[in-house]
């Protein structure tokens, strides 16, 4: 292990990393080749319908393009036959080296992930942009995490999110065959009907339109993935347009997930509400990509341990609104991360507690909200870091936005109320039973 100083980067302390049994994961290419060679073969094709001048042999070109996405797209997710780099991988200053050269820094990356698979522990640092992911075999789960510490991409340090399948595959086949096939059929009978009133006998050709509007609906339905954002503080999941916090102090529990639907087998992970409610995440297919869904187990397993290490017992009486219109509160808030509140019947609040308490991903979302914003105005340029790492770990919309809004300079108590006022809300939810600050 290297032995420079840890390294203030971006509000985060980087300690370094350096590991001789990690190494660099480089796809195999001629597997790569073989995935791309249904494209490859298309200019021969091309230039044998244009020499015959027999163009029908161009409807080739679509059942080349199916079979070239699907290879090229199982190559990558498998990694058949890769190979390992040879030198030690290191990460000093936010900057990866393999054997010394440099590879990429924290700069061009926007996430990492531990990835368990059957052959080793991989590390996945996703690029910025639309550029292919770099990834490391590591020796365990602990050395992974240690390398994403050093990234400042670990659980305590930012949130991570993930590309899941659709909703309708976690579904009955049942249920899959109403929602798919039902607006294809109401589709060409509304359209039909429609035509025949309004056009007579030649109107019912509209159902074929009609149809085609169904179908597009059931593109829809099956090729919207669920974006699943995970936070030391909860997941948040989004489909469609419709977003749902479930924070961990509200579940019973979260739990790989597996079932067949349709003849395949899909996996994922199973959010179980205290409530008895159950939310299923499909992440990916079993025999096709079951490393996506092997690190969103991991991400929510390393979470959960950071939630669970948070402070316990803290005093959080002097946050309360207590009736308080919110702009008074605000200004209430302030007065606390000022001492001015300290007295026979209130007791002093110090920083440092206040910046426990944001920190804190077991304490209520309104608690965390309410210290950021008493402790924001007094505390230094550690302690506003502080808080803005806290801002980027927690997985909560409304909880990330007000906290973020306690460091602006010009942040209005009205502005203030209205997040805080925001945070409430959220925590009155289905969810959200815990009492409030």
């Amino acid at each position: 292990m290297g032995h420079a100083a840890p390294r203030r980067y971006d509000a985060l302390v980087l300690q370094p990393f350096e590991s001789n049994t990690a190494r660099q994961v480089r796809r195999n290419r001629l597997w790569l080749a073989a995935g791309l060679a249904p494209f490859a073969l298309m200019i021969p094709l091309v230039a044998s319908a244009v020499a015959t001048g027999n163009y029908a042999m161009l409807a080739g070109l679509f059942h080349l393009t199916i079979l070239g996405f699907v290879t090229t797209m199982l190559v990558l997710a498998r990694h058949p036959h890769s190979q390992l780099a040879k030198g030690a991988v290191a990460v000093n200053d936010g900057v990866v080296t393999v054997g010394g050269a440099r590879l990429t820094s924290r700069e061009e990356l926007r996430q990492g992930v531990v990835v368990p698979r059957s052959d080793g522990v991989w590390v996945k640092l996703d690029r910025k942009g639309r550029k292919m992911p770099y990834f490391f075999r590591v020796r365990d789960v602990a050395e992974g995490r240690a390398m994403l510490r050093s990234l400042g991409f670990d659980a305590t340090q930012s949130t991570a999110e993930f590309r899941c399948l659709s909703p309708l595959f976690t579904k009955s086949l049942l249920i899959q065959l109403a929602l798919s096939l039902g607006p294809l059929f109401v589709g060409m009978a509304l359209a039909g009907g429609l035509g025949t009133t309004l056009l007579g006998p030649k109107g019912a050709a509209l159902a074929a339109p009609g149809g085609l509007i169904g179908m597009v609906f059931l593109f829809v339905l099956l090729l919207s993935p669920t974006r699943v954002r995970v936070g030391a503080d909860g997941i948040v999941t989004r489909w469609l347009g419709r977003s749902r916090f479930y924070r961990y102090g509200d579940l019973e529990s979260v739990e790989p997930w597996e079932a067949n639907r349709g003849g395949k087998r899909y996996m994922g992970i199973a959010i179980r509400g205290k409530d008895g409610s159950v939310r299923r995440i499909a992440a990916a297919q079993k025999g096709w990509n079951e490393g996506a869904a092997k690190q969103l187990e991991e991400r929510v397993a390393e979470a959960i341990e950071a939630h669970r290490a948070g402070v316990k017992g803290a005093d959080v009486s002097a946050l309360g609104r207590a009736g308080r219109a919110y702009p008074d509160w605000v200004a209430h808030l302030r007065s606390v991360g000022e001492g001015a509140t300290a007295g026979l019947r209130n007791a002093f609040v110090p920083l440092d507690a206040l910046l426990r308490l944001v920190e804190d991903p077991t304490q209520p979302a309104l608690v965390r909200a309410s210290a950021a914003v008493a402790a924001a105005p007094k505390v230094g340029a550690d302690g506003r870091d502080r808080i803005r790492i806290a801002a980027s770990t927690t997985a909560s919309p409304k909880l990330r936005f007000a906290i973020e809004q306690s460091l602006a300079d010009q942040a209005e108590d009205v502005a203030l109320g209205e997040a805080l006022a925001e945070v409430e809300a959220e925590e009155r939810s289905t969810f959200s039973r815990r009492p409030t600050a």
